[in-house]
């Protein structure tokens, strides 16, 4: 993430692409935007998560702020950058004219405010920490069985009364603190704590089948390794394996985006370390053999 003004200390301004290449498509990303107090600040994902709030909506509401477990700003706002250099590259079809695209990672993570921040632009309420739970829908969490925790999304007042007989308890949907879901939004706690005692006594793939026989929205809490196991993930293609040339196999995760008519293939493959350190020294830069031999010998290089 280039400072504020980094591209035209090199020359390529803004007058610079108007006069020589007035059809160029060009996007900047900086840390917090060309103008604004902060504009000349470099811009870390971690440091804008605090900065933005993210951090404060995120753990929870008996702890403190956390972070995502992922630089969620960092890639939102590669993602945001692509769509409008697309959406730049559209409107050059229609004017003949390129422009610049300039996204931040300020304005992204801003943006990712999403439901909480319009919610306090309209109510002046403060955000809160729901942990995994959900402001305005309950029960809209994780719930421990047997042998591990799962996630019920019960999205309307249907969903909760299949919920209330599968498990066990059809008195929940005419008790008058249960019965809507804005009753259910007060009575929080109440609801969560008897929703636990009853997930408690199942096995979560049992239950887990019965409520989505049931049309209740529910998955199983799993860790990284059991997700890129997962029958699905596998089936989706989404994790790849590409051979070396010595035949070592690499994985990796692939791409989200499948494309029928020109489909994503993996054409290099990562490379050992050091795998091209003679031929970048000696084609590049042209060191001698005898020079890189040494500086191997003595660990400067790998």
């Amino acid at each position: 993430n280039f400072k504020t003004g980094t591209l035209a200390r090199w020359g390529f301004d803004d007058a610079w692409f108007e006069q020589r290449a007035p059809q160029t498509v060009r996007c900047s990303i900086t840390g917090y935007g060309e103008d604004g107090p902060d504009a000349q600040l470099p811009g870390y994902d971690f440091i804008l998560q605090a900065e933005s709030g993210l951090m404060s909506i995120c753990g929870m509401p008996d702890g403190g702020a956390t972070k995502y477990g992922v630089a969620i700003v960092d890639l939102a706002t590669g993602m945001m950058a692509a769509n409008a250099v697309q959406a730049a590259l559209i409107a050059r079809f229609r004017t003949g004219r390129g422009q610049k695209v300039e996204v931040c990672l300020f304005d992204t993570a801003i943006a990712l405010l999403a439901n909480v921040g319009n919610s306090h632009l309209a109510t002046g309420k403060e955000a809160s920490r729901y942990g995994n739970g959900h402001p305005t829908i309950v029960p809209y969490t994780t719930f421990d069985c047997a042998d591990g925790p799962i996630a019920i999304a019960v999205g309307n007042d249907n969903q909760f009364a299949r919920l209330a007989q599968l498990l066990g308890q059809p008195e929940w949907v005419t008790d008058p603190r249960f019965a809507r879901n804005a009753d259910r939004v007060v009575n929080r706690q109440a609801i969560e704590e008897r929703v636990a005692v009853a997930t408690a006594h199942w096995k979560s793939e049992a239950l887990i089948t019965a409520m989505r026989a049931d049309g209740i929205p529910c998955g199983r809490v799993n860790s990284v390794a059991q997700a890129l196991a997962n029958p699905h993930t596998l089936a989706r293609h989404m994790v790849i394996m590409a051979q070396r040339a010595d035949g070592q196999v690499v994985k990796s995760l692939a791409s989200p985006m499948k494309m029928k008519d020109t489909p994503l293939q993996v054409r290099l493959t990562p490379p050992h370390l050091g795998e091209h350190t003679r031929e970048v020294l000696i084609v590049e830069f042209g060191c001698t053999q005898a020079q890189v031999d040494e500086w191997m010998r003595k660990g400067v290089v790998a």
